[in-house]
């Protein structure tokens, strides 16, 4: 009975031993392989990274590896290999928008500002191209040289002034008087908040200057005086004690005879004030104290002969 026993349990480990071995040349690479696969599907899927381009606002023209992706395409994705390398940049860093807004490339989303770029890919990515909405400032002015005209950010404050007065050294100059359009001030310098295109224009009224010479007669009204204008000229006439200077009249943008006249201003003016020498009182005065002398003379002759 033992004997049987001992054959019966020959047997089954017989068995137990011939399927252990089928199961590790047949089934153990089989499940192997499955395992290597499977790491393996989890490396590719590793090797390879998401990279997604797109605009803000969506309005650029993005050329990825030498083709070029439209706003209306945007945000477009790539799956791209671990190492690879791409290159891409926006067609134009200038956009113009509705009511003639202009959009200006100022940087991409990874904070870099160069528009064409070359880039080898280590991980997942998202780059945006960000423009900034801009708006023109004009400055208008004839004389002055005005300072500030150009493209502002959105909301941003600009500044912008003219000089005053312009002398042009020919007797004439330009006095500033105020901005008008989109603001309006009597200041040279001011400030305006670019929240959309705006326009000012500078208003100038014109001076002209009056020289009047004397070399004497207290001359009065030389200076500046706004275009068309009225001034008024003077001197004090006669002088002097005994030698007199009388005024006779104007000579260069006035002939007039009056010491007192009235020029109109529409152009530079230059008068000079003509005078004549008058000796008539040391006349007198010389022909007073010869009489004297005479007089005086003659009494003196007159006692020595009575004394006689």
């Amino acid at each position: 009975m033992e004997l049987r026993q001992i054959k019966m349990w020959h047997k089954e480990m017989f068995l137990i031993l011939l399927c252990f071995s089928l199961f590790s040349t047949l089934l153990l690479p089989f499940f192997s392989y499955s395992r290597e696969a499977s790491a393996q599907g989890s490396e590719a899927v590793e090797l390879e990274h998401l990279v997604v381009f797109d605009s803000s606002p969506r309005l650029a023209f993005i050329i990825i590896d030498g083709k070029t992706a439209p706003p209306t395409q945007l945000p477009v994705p790539f799956l791209w290999e671990n190492g690879s390398t791409h290159t891409f940049s926006v067609v134009s860093t200038e956009i113009i928008g509705e009511n003639n807004t202009h959009f200006f490339f100022t940087k991409w989303s990874d904070g870099v500002t160069d528009v064409e770029r070359t880039i080898v890919v280590d991980g997942p990515a998202n780059y945006t191209a960000i423009y900034t909405k801009r708006f023109y400032l004009s400055v208008k002015s004839p004389y002055g040289s005005p300072k500030g005209e150009g493209w502002y950010d959105s909301n941003s404050t600009a500044t912008f002034s003219i000089t005053t007065p312009m002398d042009h050294e020919n007797m004439t100059r330009h006095i500033f008087l105020l901005w008008s359009g989109d603001l309006s001030s009597t200041s040279p310098e001011n400030l305006i908040r670019m929240d959309e295109s705006k326009n000012v224009t500078a208003s100038w009224k014109t001076q002209y200057y009056l020289k009047v010479n004397s070399n004497i007669g207290d001359p009065k009204g030389e200076g500046w005086y706004d275009g068309d204008s009225e001034a008024t000229v003077s001197v004090t006439s006669p002088t002097g004690f005994l030698i007199q200077q009388f005024f006779e009249g104007w000579s260069g943008d006035s002939t007039a005879k009056s010491s007192l006249i009235t020029l109109r201003m529409d152009s530079p003016k230059t008068v000079t004030a003509l005078w004549r020498t008058d000796y008539t009182r040391i006349y007198l005065l010389g022909g007073g104290i010869f009489t004297v002398a005479i007089i005086l003379l003659v009494k003196r002759i007159r006692s020595r002969k009575e004394g006689s």
